[in-house]
């Protein structure tokens, strides 16, 4: 036999963390390190759901806890990603450095947080429909496809 044969099918996955907290599926997920960037110690996670929510999750041995909802929007949500902490020029994006996470929805909405505040988005983008499918934060910058 060739090498379809010679491999065993991989063994079934046992979820880490499951929950029903969005209405819809979700279709965007971002993690980060416990601490990391100034944030509170547990890990953190960020989802992006098909019903228009991003929500701040912290990870925990026992599962997820939802901390805030960060977006609520009539649009799907198409992405989340957190800021890698690079970047020191004086943008609203280095200036949050590795405490900044940003959304995007399929409407062309982009909005950028700062979680060390709890206010709401530090600042909102309108890229247009299907501009801002995914995203990217480095540096300086933010960069929507």
């Amino acid at each position: 036999g060739g090498l379809g044969s010679q491999l065993s099918p991989p063994a079934a996955a046992s979820p880490v963390a499951a929950t029903r907290a969005h209405s819809r599926p979700v279709v965007a997920l971002a993690a980060k390190g416990a601490g990391a960037g100034g944030l509170p110690a547990p890990p953190l996670a960020l989802t992006g759901s098909s019903d228009g929510t991003v929500a701040l999750w912290e990870m925990a041995a026992d599962g997820l806890r939802r901390t805030r909802t960060l977006l609520r929007s009539d649009a799907a949500v198409a992405d989340v990603v957190w800021h890698d902490g690079g970047g020191g020029g004086g943008g609203a994006v280095s200036s949050a450095s590795g405490c900044c996470a940003a959304g995007s929805t399929a409407a062309g909405t982009v909005r950028l947080w700062d979680l060390r505040l709890r206010s709401a988005a530090v600042c909102s983008l309108e890229a247009g429909r299907g501009l801002a499918d995914a995203l990217a934060l480095s540096g300086d910058a933010l960069f929507a496809a």
